[in-house]
């Protein structure tokens, strides 16, 4: 596998798993106390110590900021503190990157005959 390859899958696996952050967060969205998490991703390079490697998980953390307090019968309440409309432009953003390193991997394979039918 080339280094393309290489970066585009870790691409797609650390874009994968922060679909499924934010879609667990959407989820949340009206659940009272619910913690918004988010994901942080790192270079490679510096684990390998080589170029070409892509990215991998740092962490998933969860925002430590209150949701809004409403009186419900009297009892106060805190909501989610997730927010719908940075989540959405999120999802977006990680579809949009998650498509882009899904494209590498043909355009690679591609360049990859055309360099193995120069040499025959």
């Amino acid at each position: 596998m080339t280094n393309a390859m290489i970066s585009s899958a870790s691409g797609l696996r650390v874009h994968q798993t922060k679909m499924d952050v934010i879609a667990h967060n959407i989820a949340n969205v009206n659940t009272n106390d619910f913690q918004a998490s988010r994901v942080t991703f790192k270079d490679s390079v510096h684990q390998a110590r080589q170029a070409g490697t892509g990215v991998s998980l740092a962490s998933i953390d969860r925002t430590e900021t209150p949701g809004a307090m409403r009186i419900v019968d009297g009892n106060v309440e805190t909501m989610s503190n997730t927010d719908l409309a940075i989540e959405i432009t999120s999802m977006i953003t990680t579809q949009r990157a998650f498509e882009a390193n899904a494209r590498v991997i043909p355009v690679a394979d591609e360049m990859l005959d055309e360099v193995v039918n120069l040499r025959a």
